[in-house]
Order: structure tokens, then C-alpha cells, then sequence
């Protein structure tokens, strides 16, 4: 099953910004993107290897294709590519929800992350507007992380106002600020086709500083109760949870974890010959509240005695 991220927000929130940025950022997985305007997509000259009319092959193993009809068609089309992700850039008057279930039921993909795409400069006017309120206000609430953009925009106290806005509107969701489009690529991405090779070395800050990972790992497993109690208590800056568990109940069964946002999987899986014993655990998150101690303290509570 390939993981399909959806990615939403209304016209000019930056969500071209952000396809450009992950199509020639360095993080070593196969992407095919889909999008509506496709000459949107500004891709550098010496990334392209092959232009094939409305596909554009790129030389990191990458490939970006236009959706001129049918969603369907164009998931076929690059599910038989067999890349690592599948990112969708849904259109700006769309429903990112309608997107993500359609993707969801297609034969050979699986949902991974919904994220939508947040304009500091003027969110709530658009959410205020008689015509597209409605519309704006669900793409917000579908959205498993919002990315705040243009926050260069407007100075710190206005930021903490629609910040403030969005919390009250939204509070389920996760809310990130990205600059010109740039964030780490695991927020949005997984690949199942790697492990060991992609995980971040422990603690690492990424992009300036703007964003951290701690790497949990313990040959003892976790006491289940305990580990969802836990994680319904870590603060909001802790953005995403992956990586593999095993819980004492059956400590041959292997459980595959995401969290992304407030959505929360777990769900068993055979448990891979080169999986180390016990669990491990890469957790991501917005270094101004990102506390490694308090989370690897709240991790080893959750070791089964």
C-alpha cells in the first residue's frame, strides 16, 4: 500500500510553494505528485530528465503529472510507477476530505496525512466571506496539520492572534509554521519501504532550528494502556509519531505506529525480519515547545514492568 498525502487550502494559501519544495528536497523517496495546475509547479531545469506530455520525470527518481480528467486515471498512472509516496495537491475550492476518501478506497494506496494550507495574511477574512466561508472553514477542519504561511508577513502579535483564532476554530489540529514552503519531509511523508536507513539520528533539529525529532528506542516492550494514556497527554508541539511498537500482551506481534496530528494508527503488521526487538519510536515536533527529556521520561513510563 502506497501512503497518499493530501495536501489542501485555499487559492494563494502556498501549496505550489510546498509541492516545489518536496519535489526537489533531499529526502531520498520516490514522490509522485499529482496536481491541477500544472504549469504552477516551477521545477528546476536541472532536475528534469524526461518531458512527456503531461508528465515531467525528474532525474531524484521523482515524477510530477498533471490530473486533466479523472483522479483515478492519474493514481493508475503512477501507482504502476511504484513510488514511495503519492502526494495529491487538491485545487483551491476543493474539500481536501473528498480528495483523502476517494484516494483512500483506491485499489494499492492507503491515507497517510491530510494537511492544509493556512494564509496568515487573511484566513479569517476568507473564513468570514458570505461566498466561500463555508468552504474555507472545511478545508481547516479536515486538516491533520494546518501549515501556517506568509507569516513574514504580518508581526508577532497578529501571528498570536490567528494563531489564537485557528486553536479556538480548529483545535484538533496540529498547527506548523512553514517558511517558503520549507518543513521536514516526515512530517508529510512515510515510507514503508524503509526503516533504519530514514530515521533521524537522536534529537536532530531540522531547518533552522525550527523543528526537532527525538529517537525513542527500548529492547523491553510497552504496557498498551499505559502508551495510549501517554500519548493523549504529550503536548501539541509533538507534530508526528512513527516508527514500530510491541506491546507486552503479545510480544511477538509487531505494530505499525503513526500519529499525525491528533489522528492516531496502530495496526498490526508481520513483524519484519530486520526490526530490532522492542520498539522504536521518532517523534517530531516544533523546537520552541519540543521538551526531549519530559517525552523520553513519558516514553519510559510507558515500559511494561
Amino acid at each position: 500500500m502506497i501512503p497518499l498525502t493530501v495536501i489542501g487550502g485555499y487559492l494563494g494559501a502556498g501549496k505550489t510553494t510546498l509541492i516545489n519544495h518536496l519535489l526537489s528536497a533531499g529526502h531520498g523517496r520516490r514522490l509522485a505528485v499529482l496536481v491541477n495546475d500544472f504549469g504552477a509547479v516551477n521545477i528546476d531545469r536541472d532536475l528534469i530528465a524526461r518531458h512527456d506530455g503531461d508528465t515531467i520525470a525528474l532525474t531524484n527518481g521523482c515524477v510530477c503529472c498533471s490530473i486533466p480528467d479523472a483522479l483515478g486515471d492519474a493514481l493508475d498512472k503512477v501507482i504502476a510507477l511504484k513510488p514511495d509516496n503519492i502526494v495529491i495537491e487538491a485545487s483551491g475550492v476543493a474539500d481536501p476530505a473528498k480528495v483523502a476518501y476517494y484516494g483512500q478506497g483506491w485499489p494499492g494506496v492507503r491515507l497517510d496525512v491530510v494537511a492544509t494550507l493556512v494564509d496568515a495574511t487573511n484566513i479569517r477574512e476568507r473564513a468570514g466571506d458570505k461566498f466561500v466561508g463555508n468552504l474555507v472553514m472545511r478545508q481547516l477542519e479536515v486538516g491533520d496539520f494546518l501549515l501556517l504561511s506568509k507569516t513574514d508577513l504580518i508581526d508577532g502579535d497578529e501571528q498570536r492572534s490567528v494563531r489564537d483564532w485557528l486553536a479556538a476554530e480548529v483545535g484538533e489540529s496540529a498547527l506548523v509554521n512553514i517558511r517558503n514552503g520549507s518543513l521536514p519531509a516526515d512530517l508529510l511523508l512515510e515510507s514503508g519501504t524503509r526503516r533504519h536507513d530514514t530515521v533521524p539520528p537522536d534529537e536532530t533539529p531540522d531547518h533552522g532550528g525550527d523543528f526537532t525529532s527525538l529517537l525513542f528506542e527500548h529492547p523491553r516492550p510497552l504496557d498498551r494502556a499505559a502508551f495510549m494514556a501517554e500519548m493523549a497527554g504529550w503536548p501539541d508541539a509533538v507534530l508526528r509519531a512513527k516508527g514500530f511498537v510491541r506491546f507486552s500482551e503479545d510480544t511477538n506481534q509487531a505494530y505499525s505506529l503513526q500519529r499525525v496530528g491528533a489522528r492516531v494508527s496502530l495496526e498490526a503488521v508481520p513483524y519484519p525480519d530486520d526490526l530490532k526487538p522492542g520498539s522504536q519510536i521518532t517523534l517530531i515536533g516544533a523546537r520552541h515547545q519540543f521538551n526531549p527529556e519530559a517525552l523520553r521520561a513519558s516514553l519510559q513510563r510507558c515500559l511494561a514492568a
